[in-house]
């Protein structure tokens, strides 16, 4: 089954053909029940659209109430068409730190982040990261992680110094992994090498 993604995109320029009348809750029960479909086809179908959505537009309306998504369209753009407002919203949210979270931790609330030197493209490090970590990243523009040993968030180079400077952020193909590339301060391991990178376990002989 298609995604809701490119399922609204076919939606989007003739909305009538799927839904008649240009109606948000036609529009809404018509998404809701292919959901429904896509869950039981396949549990693991990607509903973090849907979900995240819902919780951009509480928080864009600062209205706390359990309301669907289209609910908040009608209590808060009374004077714009609903399926018009729907996809101007769903465009605003699409670029939204928000919508980059969901996508980055729709599978679980941790991912491994690899840190690159932006410079020589070495391999510094690997780290976890959850969703306040990566947002804290975007914030400082330093490195934060989740550290699974004490269970905190933590700042590379709060205690030694040896800050990490993002100066990019990349998903991989599967938005379930992250590569930041960083310039470093100094040493990135904590034995005081450049690179956590060290010890060798094999090379192909030349």
């Amino acid at each position: 089954m298609d995604s809701l993604e490119t399922l609204l995109e076919k939606i989007r320029p003739r909305p009538q053909m799927y839904i008649g009348e240009l109606d948000i809750d036609r529009l809404y029960s018509l998404l809701f029940g292919y959901l429904i479909a896509a869950k039981q086809a396949d549990p693991d179908f990607d509903d973090s659209l849907w979900t995240g959505l819902n919780q951009y537009l509480s928080d864009k309306f600062q209205d706390k109430r359990s309301l669907n998504w289209s609910s908040f369209i009608k209590a808060h753009c009374p004077e714009q068409n609903g399926v018009e407002a729907f996809f101007a919203l769903l465009d605003e949210y699409r670029t939204s730190e928000d919508s980059m979270l969901d996508r980055l931790f729709q599978k679980s609330d941790l991912i491994p982040v690899v840190i690159q030197d932006a410079e020589t493209k070495d391999v510094l490090m690997v780290g976890f990261t959850n969703r306040e970590a990566v947002k804290l990243t975007l914030e400082t523009k330093t490195a934060w992680f989740w550290s699974r040993s004490r269970q905190e968030l933590w700042n590379k180079g709060a205690t030694s110094g040896n800050f990490l400077h993002v100066k990019k952020m990349i998903a991989d193909c599967d938005t379930d992994t992250l590569l930041y590339l960083c310039k470093p301060d100094g040493p990135t391991c904590h034995t005081g090498a450049r690179s956590c990178f060290f010890n060798q376990i094999w090379e192909e002989e030349q």
